[in-house]
């Protein structure tokens, strides 16, 4: 089967980032944010932008108040977090590093990333109380 989903991969300062395309197979497998204020189904959201890190690192957006102490927690064995903001037409996408995926694949990819969120069985699944990037992004 040929490839139909392309994913691509947004360089940060510390990691990537995958921009998943905000097509229904993917709006319907991130439904579940929708409880946290991610506004997935929103008509003008286009992109979903997923991120994974160790949490004192990842979550430290003054990369100069890093103490050495989270520097080794996130080494050896800090819990991590996963990072999404919706994002709305993008006017050009630059020369962004992708992968592309049939439609099996790419339903496996998107199970892979939603089971890792933290989801409780009796109720929606909740950002964390800490500041994100931009004013729309959220930790989990």
């Amino acid at each position: 089967m040929a490839p139909s989903h392309q994913v691509r991969l947004v360089a940060g300062p510390i990691h990537y980032d995958f921009l998943l395309p905000l097509d229904a197979a993917t709006r319907a497998q991130f439904q579940f944010l929708e409880a946290s204020g991610l506004p997935v189904d929103h008509p003008n959201a286009h992109w979903l932008v997923i991120g994974w890190g160790a949490r004192g690192f990842y979550t430290t957006t003054d990369y100069q108040e890093l103490t050495a102490a989270t520097l080794l927690n996130a080494a050896i064995g800090d819990r991590s977090v996963l990072r999404a903001e919706v994002l709305g037409p993008l006017n050009t996408l630059p020369d962004l590093r992708s992968f592309n995926f049939d439609e099996a694949e790419y339903a496996a990819f998107l199970a892979a990333i939603a089971d890792s969120f933290d989801r409780p069985e009796d109720g929606p699944v909740q950002g964390l109380n800490l500041p994100g990037f931009t004013p729309g992004d959220r930790f989990y």
